[in-house]
């Protein structure tokens, strides 16, 4: 009598369980617990993977995962995938992207959700042994360190004199920097030498004079293939304020916005030979890293 009251029991649970299960299917007909994961998988900060997830899981679902990069018009931000993490490459700048994973599985109705996602673009700093001209640099303490003539390396009509090096101490120390990250800074200390088109007559040592006093902000392009500098930023010089590639300045008001130099690099990397054509001759200037 035990036994059959038992297989009755067994029997009116199976019962209940069926319908149970009916139910069951009826009530969940919309997927649940769709959820992702957004990982930054470069130091850039602009490669993304995006892992999506249900809760639980089921190898049937297929994920559509839209990395909202509205720049493409090709859909080549949107994938899909059974499972596994799908990754994408954004444009290299900071930005908030609208993420959306769509899951489908046949028999359910699609469910969307969306995230934000800061791209925070990271720029490497280049290695300074990369860049040939990242340090400090000086005109040669040397007798034509600096001259001026009517072609290309030739200073017959100037150059300075050994005596010059004590003379004019005050431009012999001024230090030229060129930064591994493409900034550039005229450091000229408390003097300089100045001229009469600076106000200074005769010319002599003085406090620096705007916009030649690196109260600036300077940039700097070097094209070792075409032998220049460029230098950006009004007040931005090497040598001489004066000189630029149209003239020479009469005026520190009419400073220009960039200025580009013939540049020759010694082998070991700790000369340079600069040259300027300002329309009426050449100036000449040799600079050593300090």
């Amino acid at each position: 009598m035990k036994l059959i009251n038992k297989g009755i029991y067994i029997l009116s649970l199976l019962l209940l369980s069926i319908p149970f299960a009916c139910t069951e299917e009826e009530d969940f007909g919309v997927i649940a617990g769709l959820d992702f994961t957004v990982a930054t998988l470069n130091a850039d900060g602009t490669k993304t993977g995006v892992l999506p997830t249900t809760v639980p899981g089921d190898g049937r679902i297929v994920y559509t995962v839209d990395f909202g990069d509205t720049a493409v018009e090709d859909n080549s931000d949107v994938f899909r995938t059974s499972g596994p993490m799908v990754t994408y490459s954004y444009p290299l700048e900071s930005k908030t992207y609208t993420i959306t994973v769509t899951a489908a599985l046949d028999g359910k109705e699609d469910v969307s959700i969306t995230k934000q996602h800061t791209v925070v673009y990271v720029v490497k700093a280049p290695d300074p042994s990369e860049v040939p001209l990242a340090g400090t640099w000086q005109l040669a303490p040397e007798a034509a360190a600096l001259g001026v003539g009517p072609n290309k390396n030739d200073v017959s009509w100037w150059s300075n004199s050994t005596a010059d090096l004590t003379t004019r101490a005050c431009l012999f120390d001024d230090q030229y920097v060129f930064g591994a990250d493409g900034s550039f800074e005229n450091v000229l200390g408390s003097t300089t030498w100045l001229e009469p088109w600076q106000g200074t007559d005769p010319e002599a040592c003085g406090s620096p004079v705007s916009p030649h006093d690196n109260s600036g902000s300077f940039t700097y392009t070097y094209d070792e293939t075409a032998g220049t500098i460029t230098l950006n930023g009004k007040g931005a010089f090497l040598g001489l304020a004066k000189a630029n590639n149209s003239n020479q300045l009469s005026s520190p008001t009419a400073a220009p916005e960039s200025i580009t130099y013939l540049a020759e690099l010694s082998a070991d990397g700790n000369t340079l030979e600069l040259d300027i054509d300002y329309g009426s001759g050449w100036w000449s200037f040799k600079l050593v890293r300090k």
